[in-house]
């Protein structure tokens, strides 16, 4: 996959942000609004699901920077979850290991019950 899939799932427990493919400089225009859209609504928990997140830029990083940064202030907590070592490896070279909680999995979406 080129480029950037970006999904918002807001479950009980937390807003997850599944991210899939290449967050590369191109990336951070569809990365921007839905953070956003989610910076405005301030949820609890924000959980960055990175399992299928292959490659990062630095802008990327920046977003995530900007955006735990504009949440933290209200209590909002920042996940990142299922982070491959890739992805981990260029956390820590910058040190942003340091600003992030991390989980080793976004919690599961709740599918609705089948209707009777």
């Amino acid at each position: 996959m080129n480029g950037l899939s970006v999904r918002v799932i807001e479950t009980a427990e937390a807003v997850i942000v599944q991210l899939e493919g290449e967050a590369g400089i191109t990336a951070a225009d569809g990365l921007q609004l839905p953070l956003q859209r989610l910076t405005v609504k301030r949820p609890a928990v924000v959980v960055f699901d990175m399992a299928e997140l292959t490659f990062v830029a630095s802008l990327f990083l920046g977003l995530l920077v900007n955006f735990r940064r504009g949440l933290i202030k209200h209590g909002t907590k920042v996940q990142l979850a299922g982070v491959r070592p890739n992805v981990l490896d260029v956390l820590r070279t910058t040190r942003l290991e340091e600003l992030f909680e991390f989980v080793a999995a976004a919690p599961a979406p709740v599918s609705p019950a089948p209707a009777s």
